[in-house]
């Protein structure tokens, strides 16, 4: 039962770690445990869509991360988030706006934000 339980542990904080490249086992298993975090109704959902590329993610648990804060931001009506750090996120402009989207994103420890190229969009 005990070997069953290390080889379980052991294969989960692997397959965080390959999915997190870069980070060392135990770190990965605390940052990125999550899946792609996104939110598949941002293109049909109201209001004016931005798109933003967010440095400092580079798994599902970071673009989580990023998601969350966006979400918590009054006028916001969806966000999607991948993992190569692209955001896509539809506000009311009435209530926010692209400066206060980056600027939330820049609170976060460890991340920035600006427009993203159209180019990256396409």
């Amino acid at each position: 039962m005990i070997r069953t339980t290390l080889i379980f542990a052991a294969m989960s904080a692997l397959g965080v770690a390959l999915a997190c490249p870069g980070m060392e086992a135990a770190q990965a298993a605390d940052e990125c445990s999550m899946p792609h975090a996104s939110t598949s109704t941002v293109a049909q959902a109201p209001g004016t869509h931005a798109h933003l590329l967010v440095e400092g993610v580079h798994c599902g648990g970071t673009a989580a991360t990023v998601q969350t804060a966006l979400m918590k931001v009054d006028g916001v009506n969806a966000v999607d988030v991948d993992v190569q750090g692209l955001a896509e996120v539809a506000f009311d402009p009435s209530k926010t706006n692209v400066g206060a989207l980056i600027a939330t994103i820049g609170k976060l420890d460890g991340y920035s934000a600006k427009v993203a190229d159209e180019a990256l969009v396409n």
